[in-house]
């Protein structure tokens, strides 16, 4: 009878053991999962932040480079070629030297952010006369009242004392050849 109620009670206890390892495993899974929820939510609430601050930002930038696409369009000519090389004698004529026109190609000018690009005129400008003067008029060509870049620019002394430069420089226009 002893062995009995031992069996019994070994059984018994068992069970008991059993149940309580099975309670306290899932109290354990359930506070787990809610771990994992709380923090699958607050995941969620900050990448929708991010994605908030994202279109935001890309709202400003939206609004910043169409502003600055329209700046660029107001210093683009409207003339086309000859017109911006009857500019550009006159600035010769002006600084009293000799001006001829090697070049006048279709190009390109880059208006720096998010690669975008304006139809330009790109010309091998020949100046010749005194420094003075040849200096003066690549001040004037920097200071056209249009959109434009030198991008190169040579000068070398004649045998006569006189002053060449070669310089080539593209101008933003909205009709290049017409």
């Amino acid at each position: 009878m002893r062995n009995t109620r031992t069996y019994i009670l070994f059984v018994l206890s068992l069970v008991v053991l059993f149940a309580a390892l099975g309670g306290a495993g899932w109290v354990f899974s359930s506070l787990t999962a809610n771990r994992g929820e709380v923090a699958a939510r607050k995941v969620e609430r900050s990448s929708a932040v991010l994605r908030a601050s994202y279109a935001l930002t890309l709202r400003s930038l939206a609004r910043d480079t169409n502003a600055e696409r329209n700046e660029l369009r107001q210093l683009t000519l409207k003339e086309d070629a000859l017109a911006i090389i009857e500019v550009i004698e006159d600035a010769g004529k002006d600084a009293g030297v000799s001006v001829s026109i090697g070049s006048v190609t279709q190009g390109i000018f880059p208006t720096g952010r998010g690669g975008g690009t304006l139809p330009a005129v790109s010309l091998s400008i020949h100046a010749e006369g005194s420094f003075a003067g040849v200096y003066y008029f690549l001040s004037l060509l920097e200071t056209l009242p249009a959109l434009s870049f030198i991008d190169f620019t040579d000068f070398e002394l004649t045998g006569n004392g006189d002053w060449r430069a070669l310089i080539r420089m593209r101008v933003a226009s909205e009709t290049v050849y017409e």
